[in-house]
């Protein structure tokens, strides 16, 4: 199917383009032969408006030529009445008068993010209030399209999801998010209060991770925030991105001046500030809000001189989010560079433990920080157990490759260190404990050596091992493997025994994929059971970036939640998935492939 430029609007009309309150469109608004656009603002564009122009007379046309095509095409499978419930395969869909969607429909890319989807109706569209188009494996909202032979009323609330090419009016009511388009050839397109967007999903020009925050004041309000990370990329690169979680477009600038992402700095300085950026991140750069709970701090590599580090430094970074301003920087640890011995050239973490926060080196040294006062902790850094990992000298400032969990008053760290060309003391991936009670290491724990598979890759996901109460009662780590072999799981209790890991959950993890990556899982209790939504992904896009869910209260995949979930309507569903943050009932998540999208945390929906 072919749009053509129909495909850069949004919202199309013919007679006239209404909306009431803070609508968001993706993309531009046309109107032709009418001239009456109404209600923008209080509703944004990230196009332009076109009423009764050129650009907007040849769109009308592409949309004819393109609602005769969807309308021609055959053969054609007979369906009738309500689709909710219903699983659409790819092709052609027919209903001599009306269709209707209560619930859910699903569309089944059967894995070909080229598959096509026409679903064509002699009279009318109507979905029923939180209903939802759902897409699974690679169906693409771009290749859905729902022809109307009449007009279409979207129900409040509802997820609609494709290009609605409708013959009169279409009118979407309160609350609906269309991740598609809206074009009606003859009558009107009426919005209130809407999300409109091509795709789902919005960019933010960084890979990194998010944090969920809940802005008071004016313009408040849920806001996702999401740092990159990588020790390696350019300390002046953009390394921020703010989006509002309501309406799914970037935060404006508190003064009014640049637009997100933007760099970090050492310095305590808006974020907007003309200086350029001197600060590095870390592979999994775990965030720990400051006792005011309007900052995060996450960790830093940078080269700025500060009294004491001449060379450069580890340290902890802060963002104050409610007033969009770099805070205080606390250097931990001095940037190394010696030959033959182990070096810092970044760190891992953060995790905090009362009102510290820790840290690991990349030469297996713990950083402290009391977050009350912004100063290092007495004695730090201190001595531990955790073997060095990217600690090689002439490779700073770069990532230590591992994370972190603080349970149970005490801090869990993961270590990879195979290769030889990037790390002093060769090892396979280990788990450690420290204890922060002694500032050493945890009494009878030791090295834990997760694997000694050959085709060992990460192990980047520390997590508690919960009970089916609820209670947690040790820690479990995940190995990916570099081969199409299953990630390994390994459990301890707090005593650093060897476990049995919970029933499912090793399974959980599929195979078939080389590269497999999991990064630390978000924990929520969700319906009254404890959850944890891992993120995963492989390095040969078997899996582009999917969300796995284990409930530990029924101790076993959870309940209604697919048990590979991918988001095909982000990017096509490569996602690669790095983190989550969020509530009970959405998930908001974030990965390589730079995109922000949401995951519905019962039904694993790749929209809430």
């Amino acid at each position: 199917m072919n749009l053509g430029t129909a495909a850069n609007f949004g919202v199309l009309a013919g007679s006239t383009v209404t909306n009431t309150g803070p609508t968001v469109v993706n993309g531009d608004v046309g109107l032709s032969p009418g001239t009456a656009v109404t209600g923008f603002p209080p509703g944004t564009v990230s196009g332009t408006i076109h009423a009764a122009d050129a650009v907007a007379a040849q769109a009308q046309i592409d949309l004819t030529a393109a609602y005769n095509d969807a309308a021609s095409r055959g053969p054609a499978a007979l369906v009738a009445g309500d689709l909710g419930g219903q699983t659409l395969t790819p092709g052609v869909y027919q209903s001599g008068s009306s269709l209707g969607i209560t619930g859910t429909v699903t569309l089944d890319g059967q894995g070909d993010p080229n598959a096509v989807f026409i679903i064509q109706m002699g009279s009318t569209l109507t979905t029923a209030s939180n209903s939802r188009v759902r897409l699974i494996n690679r169906a693409q909202a771009a290749n859905v399209f729902w022809q109307v032979g009449s007009s279409a009323t979207l129900g409040t609330n509802s997820i609609f999801v494709g290009n609605i090419l409708a013959l009169t009016s279409i009118t979407v009511t309160t609350g609906v998010k269309i991740f598609g388009r809206a074009l009606a050839r003859n009558g009107a397109v009426t919005l209130d209060t809407n999300i409109i967007r091509s795709t789902a999903g919005e960019p933010t020009n960084i890979d990194g991770f998010p944090y969920l925050y809940d802005q008071t004041g004016t313009g408040g309000g849920p806001k996702v925030w999401v740092i990159g990370h990588h020790g390696y990329t350019p300390m002046t690169a953009p390394k921020i991105f703010c989006t509002d979680a309501a309406t799914q477009v970037p935060c404006p600038d508190k003064n009014g001046t640049k637009a997100f992402p933007m760099p970090l700095n050492t310095q305590p300085l808006p974020l907007d500030t003309d200086t350029p950026g001197d600060v590095a991140t870390t592979e999994v750069p775990q965030f720990v809000p400051d006792p005011s709970g309007t900052r995060i701090f996450y960790p830093v590599v940078t080269r700025t001189p500060f009294p004491g580090f001449p060379g450069g430094s580890v340290g902890a970074g802060c963002v104050d989010l409610q007033n969009q301003l770099n805070c205080a920087y606390t250097p931990l640890a001095a940037l190394t560079n010696t030959a033959g011995q182990s070096n810092v050239n970044g760190l891992a973490g953060f995790v905090a433990v009362g009102t510290n926060l820790y840290g690991t080196t990349t030469s297996g040294r713990e950083l402290c920080m009391s977050t009350a006062t912004l100063t290092p902790c007495p004695g730090q850094p201190f001595a531990t157990n955790t073997p060095p990992n990217d600690d090689r000298a002439g490779l700073g400032p770069t990532d230590f490759i591992g994370s972190k969990a603080a349970i149970g008053g005490r801090v869990y760290t993961a270590s990879n260190g195979p290769d030889p060309s990037t790390t002093t003391v060769t090892h396979a991936p280990a788990l450690t404990c420290f204890d922060p009670a002694t500032n050493a290491p945890c009494a009878g724990w030791g090295v834990k050596v997760l694997t000694t598979a050959s085709d060992a890759y990460v192990a980047t996901a520390v997590f508690p091992d919960y009970d089916a109460g609820g209670t947690v009662v040790g820690v479990c780590t995940v190995t990916g493997k570099r081969t199409t072999q299953q990630p390994t799981v390994n459990c301890y209790d707090f005593s650093g025994n060897v476990v049995t890991p919970p029933p499912g959950l090793a399974g959980m993890f599929p195979a078939g994929g080389t590269g497999s990556v999991i990064f630390p899982p978000t924990n929520l209790t969700v319906g009254g059971d404890v959850r944890s939504y891992l993120p995963f992904y492989t390095q040969d896009n078997v899996y582009p970036g999917n969300t796995l869910c284990y409930d530990w209260t029924v101790q076993a995949a959870c309940p209604g939640f697919p048990p590979v979930d991918g988001h095909p309507s982000v990017n096509g569903g490569d996602t690669h998935d790095y983190g989550y943050a969020g509530t009970a009932a959405c998930l908001y998540g974030t990965g390589d492939r730079r995109f922000l999208f949401t995951v519905d945390t019962v039904t694993g929906a790749a929209e809430c």
